[in-house]
């Protein structure tokens, strides 16, 4: 059971540490490069890439599943606020957006008994997709 709790630690740090990585990049983006359309469009097809890669085995959409039941079910290994939770959230959504295969987060979700985050991160979506403005758009 170690062994377990242990790579469940590392998977969580592993998506902690993509959200830094974005949340940085991002900075970058909409601060030094004064959000530029150009710079946005490298940062997506980058992620795009990042994000859809096998990790140890496991998709980026289990990856993220997981961290999100962490998340919700104990308010993670941080013990966080209703508001941290709420801010960690919303980044994993942005991350989700990256995401090719959707349906497979939304699989790997449910499989750990849990539609909230699902229910979020579709609705969160559809706003993302139908928004011309946002960077992420992802047509």
């Amino acid at each position: 059971a170690e062994k377990i709790d242990v790579v469940g630690l590392q998977e969580q740090m592993f998506v902690r540490k993509i959200i830094e990585l974005h949340d940085k990049y991002m900075t970058y983006v909409n601060d030094c490069f004064l959000n530029h359309s150009l710079f946005h469009k490298a940062l997506k097809e980058i992620f795009g890439v990042f994000c859809n890669k096998r990790v140890a085995g496991s998709s980026s959409a289990k990856l993220l599943a997981s961290f999100c039941d962490n998340i919700l079910k104990k308010g993670g290994s941080e013990k966080l606020s209703d508001e941290a939770i709420e801010e960690t959230l919303e980044k994993v959504v942005k991350l989700l957006a990256y995401i090719s295969d959707k349906d497979l987060f939304a699989k790997f979700y449910r499989s750990q008994d849990s539609t909230i985050m699902v229910n979020l991160a579709f609705r969160s979506l559809s706003g993302i997709a139908s928004s011309t403005s946002n960077p992420l758009n992802m047509h």
